[in-house]
């Protein structure tokens, strides 16, 4: 057989499939392809909005959680500070004996500022080195300066209890509730009618308990704000006159 009877029918054979598979593989169009672009973009910039959205959220909530956290460490030291206000370790030399010439007084108290109440001094012995006196170490207090609360740390002075870059404190109020009660029931003997108006019978008991309320914002956005009360009964009451003979 000669080539001239082959090749014609191979090439008529072969030709349509070549020309289908090439039909079959054509690209996208410039229009197409600016759609998937624009498409992907909006999905880019959706994801982005929502990673911001996210992080300023949780910014928010690391503020709020640090400055709730702050003030109520700040409290807390107060309040447990307070309880002990005025505690005399030698406390058994203030009572009287018959071999006792002289009976030594409580030498720790609490002095409060005057109105607004921001500010508070006070002391507590935490050994026996002074029984009869305050020592420098045994002094305490605490106050408000420029938008940060200070603790008076003994001979140390007064230093920064709140972080300003963290929190602005914007109101510290210590406000004293005095309370007097008769010993009465106590005394063997009545008083006489000239002592029943005197301070000295029959005896009294003086209790203070102290309201304390703090409030502030946080130092990197003022619209989160914080407030905390807190009330406090001193634990070191205060006893004064005497029965009658």
């Amino acid at each position: 057989m000669s080539p001239h009877h082959i090749f014609p029918d191979h090439l008529g054979t072969s030709a349509a499939p070549l020309r289908s598979h090439c039909a079959a593989q054509r690209g996208l169009t410039l229009i197409e392809l600016m759609i998937s672009l624009l498409v992907g973009l909006l999905l880019v910039a959706a994801a982005l909005q929502a990673t911001a959205f996210h992080l300023k959220d949780n910014r928010h909530l690391q503020q709020e959680q640090r400055l709730v956290n702050d003030l109520r460490a700040a409290m807390d030291m107060i309040t447990r500070d307070l309880r002990r206000a005025a505690h005399w370790q030698a406390a058994e030399a203030g009572v009287w004996t018959p071999a006792a010439s002289a009976v030594p007084r409580n030498p720790h108290g609490v002095s409060f500022s005057a109105t607004p109440y921001n500010h508070i001094d006070f002391s507590y012995s935490g050994d026996m080195s002074a029984a009869d006196r305050v020592a420098s170490n045994e002094q305490y207090g605490y106050r408000l300066r420029d938008g940060v609360l200070q603790v008076h740390v003994g001979a140390a002075g007064w230093q920064a209890l709140t972080d300003p870059a963290a929190l602005t404190v914007t109101a510290l109020h210590i406000e004293p509730h005095a309370h007097t009660r008769a010993l009465t029931a106590l005394c063997a003997q009545p008083c006489a009618a000239t002592q029943a108006s005197a301070p000295t019978c029959p005896p009294q008991v003086h209790t203070i308990e102290v309201g304390v309320f703090l409030s502030a914002h946080a130092a990197q956005a003022p619209q989160l704000q914080s407030q905390l009360r807190s009330r406090v009964h001193l634990r070191n009451d205060r006893v004064t006159g005497e029965c009658a003979p």
